[in-house]
């Protein structure tokens, strides 16, 4: 890791995060034994928490703030997986399924990040069996969104998958705005193109296109839905509620 500072505890119940946090449901005894074993690091944005293919010495849970996982092919080209947000846990299926990390996380703003090493996580899942439930959950979720994220690689156009990750960004990033819902997430064209999985020249197009269509307007890096039911039915899923 390269944290901007010393490591220090975490206190999880004084969170404000906490409602939203991956392991909010345990005990209180189970929280309390969580919170004395993490260390936290601070993060400022671009900083990279950990590469792919570096061994994975423990659990990371992003305490604030938001980053992205990354994977690399064999040629260079990049694709996001997916946005991680304040209560998530990074990466977690490599602490389980293998000993490297399956994608480089990288900060996408100022980052507190929990660290609880794999001895300690080993010693405390002997102890607390709820524990090890709520991570297989979690795990089970995570895996969940990877068969969907390759599912839609696979048999949507390149118009489809642009609807979907604007729908899923204004889902889980958006807020109320004057003329529709304002994703409050800054992403360059690149990432936007990598977590489509398209080119980056193919994503300008689009959003050109869309914005032609009213159905998005743009202001710089901003991007806001107007029509989130036209854009639901490019996508062939259901309307945002």
């Amino acid at each position: 890791m390269s944290p901007a500072q010393e490591p220090f505890p975490i206190e999880c119940r004084q969170c404000v995060k906490r409602h939203f946090c991956e392991l909010y449901e345990l005990s209180a005894d189970d929280s309390d034994s969580l919170s004395a074993l993490f260390d936290a690091h601070q993060y400022e944005p671009r900083q990279t928490i950990f590469y792919e293919g570096n061994p994975c010495h423990g659990l990371y849970l992003l305490c604030r703030g938001k980053a992205k996982l990354v994977q690399t092919s064999w040629s260079g080209q990049q694709q996001i997986l997916r946005i991680i947000t304040a209560g998530e846990l990074i990466d977690k299926q490599a602490l389980f399924a293998g000993d490297t990390h399956s994608a480089t996380c990288e900060t996408l703003e100022p980052c507190l990040v929990g660290f609880l090493t794999r001895e300690r996580l080993d010693a405390l899942l002997t102890k607390r069996p709820p524990l090890a439930l709520k991570l297989l959950k979690a795990l089970g979720k995570e895996l969940q969104i990877a068969y969907q994220k390759l599912m839609t690689a696979t048999f949507y156009s390149a118009r489809e998958r642009m609807a979907g990750t604007l729908l899923q960004l204004g889902k889980r990033h958006g807020v109320p705005s004057p003329t529709g819902r304002l994703i409050a997430i800054t992403l360059t064209r690149e990432e936007l193109a990598e977590l489509a999985g398209i080119s980056v020249e193919t994503a300008v197009r689009l959003l050109t296109k869309f914005k032609e269509e009213r159905l998005i307007a743009t202001n710089g890096k901003e991007i806001t839905l107007l029509n989130t039911d036209r854009l639901a039915g490019i996508a062939h899923i259901a309307p945002p509620a």
